[in-house]
């Protein structure tokens, strides 16, 4: 082998100055992987909270939809009983209002059929049934119903008031058939003896007028 080759390879001796300034820079290169290595800690610690902070929140979300679910189906419950008492309460209202209708009928029953006899006894007379009601105060529908209950109170009275009532009808007819006559159809005795007499009668108002 040659010699170069045989002969050991010397390094070159570092002066102090290079050896310091690789030591700084071996520090520096530590310190900073030691800064690395905390902030990573720093971050895995962060993040450990965080995640059981959101899963306890998502929990907290969960058990609330939970209860509000209950709350609704409770609440459709109660709203389901309310209307079923509703529904009692306005039937049993509706059957108290009948029972008491029926009370009110049958002490009014007979008021009404003493007032009925009173709208009889007054077309007895030759009343009309308008007048008979502006008489009484009442409507003519009113005065109906009320001879309506004196008839089925007192049945004998009812020829009695059917005679009236067509009595009352004739006469309001007669009066009608009178009204409509007018007065320029109104026919003298000499119209009804000829047109001779008609003549003989204007020649005598003339002829005596003049004379006179």
């Amino acid at each position: 082998m040659p010699q170069d080759e045989e002969r050991p390879i010397r390094r070159r001796r570092r002066s102090s100055a290079e050896v310091a300034r690789l030591k700084a820079l071996r520090q520096a290169h530590a310190e900073k992987l030691e800064r690395a290595r905390r902030d990573e800690q720093r971050v895995d610690d962060a993040l450990a909270p965080f995640a059981e902070a959101a899963e306890a929140i998502a929990a907290a979300k969960r058990r609330h939809e939970e209860r509000c679910e209950r709350i609704t189906a409770r609440l459709e419950r109660d709203l389901a009983d309310l209307d079923r008492s509703r529904a009692k309460a306005i039937e049993a209202a509706d059957a108290e209002r009948r029972a008491l209708k029926a009370v009110l009928d049958e002490e009014t029953g007979e008021l009404r059929a003493v007032m009925g006899e009173s709208v009889r006894a007054v077309r007895e007379v030759g009343t009309g049934m308008p007048e008979t009601a502006a008489l009484l105060g009442v409507s003519v529908g009113e005065a109906r119903r009320l001879a309506a209950a004196a008839r089925r109170l007192n049945p004998q009275a009812s020829s009695a008031g059917s005679v009236a009532d067509s009595t009352v009808h004739e006469t309001s007819a007669a009066e009608s058939a009178t009204a409509r006559v007018p007065e320029a159809e109104t026919v003298t005795a000499a119209e009804q003896q000829g047109p001779d007499a008609v003549l003989e009668g204007e020649r005598h108002r003339q002829w005596g007028g003049g004379s006179a």
